[in-house]
């Protein structure tokens, strides 16, 4: 089995931890309880070291199991109703419960704590759980034990004074059933020779000599005395049990039985004093055999009180140690005290003692004094090793002449049960301190409504009824007498179940203050499972009850608001059917409101479009994206037609599922008559300012005859490139009207210029490189919603600078200009010119390649060239 790290190397790794969660698991591993984290699925998502020791396997084993695995089918299945319990309400669930296994329970006091995930959804919980194992042992611990066995060395006193082995027998029976409280003894004392025929068989009304255990029911006292078995349990009916053991000699051999019947199921300690009672007959008839007086027979006394796990202590009137038990003796030793013998002062003259045992040596002197037993359930034993407590039982033995001779000390170590019981404590006031840590309400309550438990908010919210504990809930948290008609405690009372009700807060006067939200919660009996108590846990909602009320005085304006809002409203679920319609809308439509409601929006669109509209909704609550309808059309009651615009909003559930689809109609009918006027308008008047563009390039090519369709031809290279530099339509078509109109200013340059055949001049190039200012001082007076003029003016510039008429730079240059001067060039060069011949495409393109990004920009030279061999451009006359 793995090695758990010990509590020293644990905070070692606290201490180098400098990650908050690290911290905090490391704390759990230092944990002396079982801290597991599971899930609502019951898969084990952690547990810490000291839970995976109660179940001896590692940590790592445990982990991503389910507890169906891990535990009993029923065992599992009131784990996760618990931790489901405490998801469902979100808050912390506390029960005690038993774990069964082959050979021993494990009692486990368990706190649930409800925890969140990443997403804040509530699906695990953190479980603490303390093993209460010992105090559940130590609660089934017979009180009369100590008397008990006080008991039972009086009657084996008494007995040892017999002088006949029936009369031993007798007496023990009729002992066995007044002083020591069993229901029936039966003593069967073997022959010497054989044991299948028992000397005596003695119960409580006969006493039989030559007794056969051959026959039934006797099969279990045959094994017995064989050496078969070492004890036999039977449980003979439903409520009846009992439990056999040999008398056994000196030397092993089985000489007898004792058989008791009791009426619950025999325990540690029933076991216990019977064998003590075996042992000391044993020795007494052995004694009586050999006719040894066993009264005064300290070897008979020292070795039944050596056989008791507890302290006894018997000491003489002026309270010195007569005779003690090992056990008292390795008591002392364990406490750190100096050792005593026999003859000694147990406490006078023993600094050491007289401190461990304050105030016990009055109990003594009062017992010298009044010769009347002294008890005491806890006493407090301080050595120097450690400290014990003790519970005692201590009394006087009177001689004939009722004069005390010996005090008899019995005392049992009650350590481990102060442990626990402090233990219990420190939970209780862990405990209180979670219950006043809550900010809301919190009362316990017992079957009978008294109040149990409350935690500090009740103090608070009800000072004038303190103290609240012991007083009925009606009585404390109403001023009434009797309970009241609406009790969801009452409820839970009799189903078992958790109930739940809103009740009114109020004051000592009986007036109504504020409201409240009650649950209560049954509290079982972890043995019986019937509802011992309630939890009632309370919420202050008076705040919630008010904003209610304001809600619903909200919910009249605002259905006022919907019925008179100046935009048409109607909602619909997911399957598009109308679940309510504003006035606006249905008089818009012409519609009263039981024609619409409860049938599917689809009817109301116009047959064309219904179709397209049942996709766009399914789309819409599918989640994915559409855009708005500004063009759908509705049929009006009179048959007659109506264009509006949609825009719709989704509602969802706690689920994040559609719930409702609200939609918003505007009547665009009108709007979309004027839209309609004026495209009409605005392609007219494109038609117009095209035919004036056509007009002024045939005025231009008629004074340049070479160069008749150049200006077409450019802006058509032009909008190629622009297309293909992702421009929008808009700038495409100003780029189309600058490239029709760039060469404007030659209108006043000489025709004897334009037409030349041979090289001009440099001062015929000076006038010609005047056009482009010409072009733009014509069209700056137009009042074009595009830069065409500058357009006009800069498309002989160059990147480098040395273009004209300006000498501008790339960073100044327009795009549009760019995409011109890049077209110009190429058209110019591939066609024919009255100094040159054309030079073809070819090389126009050669020219591109070789000066992108010196005198053309590098983007619109890579576009152009793309046109042409990936494009596959080509001029065309129109």
């Amino acid at each position: 089995m793995k090695n758990f790290p010990s509590d020293a190397e644990l905070l070692n790794q606290v201490k180098e931890q400098r990650s908050l969660p690290k911290y905090y698991k490391i704390l759990a591993e230092m944990a002396h309880d079982i801290i597991f984290v599971i899930d609502n699925h019951g898969t084990v998502k952690y547990i810490n070291s000291y839970g995976a020791k109660i179940f001896k396997v590692p940590p790592k084993k445990l982990l991503n199991k389910n507890i169906n695995v891990l535990f009993s089918a029923d065992i599992a299945n009131r784990m996760l109703a618990n931790i489901n319990k405490a998801i469902s309400t979100g808050k912390p669930l506390t029960y005690e419960g038993p774990i069964q296994y082959p050979q021993y329970t494990l009692w486990l006091d368990t706190q649930l704590i409800p925890i969140r995930d990443s997403n804040n959804r509530l699906n695990s919980v953190i479980g603490i759980s303390r093993d209460i194992t010992e105090k559940k042992l130590s609660e089934s611990i017979n009180v009369k034990y100590t008397s008990s066995l006080c008991n039972l060395i009086e009657i084996l006193g008494q007995l040892s004074l017999e002088n006949s082995l029936k009369n031993i027998c007798q007496n023990a029976v009729l002992f066995a059933k007044k002083r020591l409280g069993f229901d029936r003894m039966e003593i069967f004392i073997a022959k010497d020779a054989e044991k299948d025929v028992v000397s005596f068989y003695c119960d409580a009304n006969s006493c039989k000599e030559n007794f056969t255990v051959l026959n039934k029911p006797y099969e279990d006292i045959h094994r017995l005395l064989h050496g078969k078995v070492p004890v036999v349990t039977r449980k003979l009916t439903e409520n009846n049990w009992s439990i056999s053991i040999p008398i056994r000699s000196k030397i092993g051999h089985n000489i007898g039985v004792l058989r008791i019947t009791s009426g619950s199921n025999p325990d540690n300690y029933t076991t216990s004093l019977l064998r003590l009672f075996s042992l000391g007959l044993s020795y007494i008839i052995q004694n009586l055999k050999t006719n040894n007086a066993v009264k005064h027979s300290d070897d008979l006394l020292k070795k039944i009180m050596d056989a008791v796990d507890e302290s006894i202590l018997v000491l003489s009137p002026d309270i010195r140690i007569v005779y003690a038990n090992t056990y008292f003796f390795n008591s002392m030793k364990q406490l750190g005290l100096p050792p005593l013998k026999i003859g000694d002062f147990f406490l006078k003259g023993n600094p050491e003692y007289q401190k461990a045992f304050k105030n016990v040596e009055g109990y003594y002197r009062k017992i010298v004094k009044t010769k009347k037993p002294h008890d005491t359930l806890d006493t407090t034993v301080q050595g120097s090793a450690k400290t014990g407590y003790y519970s005692a039982k201590r009394i006087p033995l009177l001689d004939e002449n009722n004069k005390l001779e010996l005090i008899l000390n019995v005392s049992r170590n009650v350590t481990e049960e102060k442990t626990t019981l402090n233990n219990l404590k420190e939970s209780e006031a862990f405990l209180n301190n979670v219950l006043d840590s809550i900010q809301d309400g919190i009362s316990v309550l017992d079957k009978d409504l008294k109040i149990l438990r409350v935690n500090k908010v009740m103090e608070n919210w009800y000072k004038d009824s303190m103290p609240l504990v012991g007083k009925k809930c009606y009585q404390a948290y109403y001023g009434k007498n009797t309970s009241c008609a609406v009790c969801p405690t009452q409820k839970t009372l009799k189903t078992g179940v958790t109930c739940n009700e809103t009740v009114p807060r109020m004051d000592k006067n009986k007036k109504i203050i504020g409201w409240q939200d009650l649950y209560a919660y049954p509290l079982k009996n972890a043995k019986t499972g019937k509802t011992d108590g309630v939890i009632e846990y309370v919420k202050d909602i008076t705040k919630d009850k008010a904003s209610e009320k304001n809600l619903l005085d909200s919910e009249v304006k605002y259905r006022e608001l919907w019925d008179n809002a100046p935009v048409a409203y109607h909602t619909l679920n997911p399957d598009g059917v109308v679940t309510s319609v504003n006035e606006t809308e249905l008089k818009m439509l012409g519609y009263d409101k039981d024609e619409m409601v409860g049938k599917p929006i689809f009817d109301f669109i116009e047959p064309a479009q219904r179709e397209e509209a049942q996709l766009r909704f399914l789309r819409k609550i599918a989640g994915k994206e559409t855009i708005r309808s500004g063009n759908r059309v509705y049929l009006r009651s009179d048959g007659s037609k109506i264009v509006v615009s949609l825009d719709d909003v989704l509602e969802y559930n706690e689920k994040h599922e559609v719930i409702s689809v609200r939609t918003t109609m505007v009547d665009v009918t009108r709007q979309r008559q004027i839209e309609d006027q004026l495209k009409n308008s605005f392609s007219k008047l494109k038609k117009t300012m095209d035919d004036a563009m056509r007009v002024i390039t045939r005025l231009v090519e008629m004074r340049d005859p070479y160069t008749a369709g150049h200006q077409v031809r450019v802006a058509q290279l032009a909008c190629a490139i622009a297309k293909e530099l992702g421009l929008s339509e808009d700038s495409i078509e100003r780029i189309r009207i600058a490239g029709l109109l760039h060469d404007l200013g030659k209108i006043n340059v000489p025709i004897e210029i334009l037409s030349k055949p041979g090289k001009i001049s440099e001062s015929e190039f000076n006038i010609i490189k005047v056009h482009p200012s010409i072009g733009y001082e014509i069209l700056k007076e137009m009042d074009f919603p595009y830069p065409v003029a500058e357009t006009v003016l800069q498309h002989h510039e160059r990147i480098d600078g040395k273009g004209y008429p300006y000498g501008l730079t790339g960073k100044d240059i327009i795009l549009e200009a760019k995409i011109v001067m890049v077209s110009d060039v190429v058209e110019a060069m591939s066609s024919h010119r009255p100094y040159r011949a054309s030079k073809g495409t070819k090389e126009a393109l050669k020219e591109i390649s070789k000066n992108k990004g010196k005198l053309y920009d590098l983007k619109v030279a890579k576009a152009c060239l793309n046109v042409f061999k990936l494009k596959k451009f080509h001029f065309t006359d129109r």
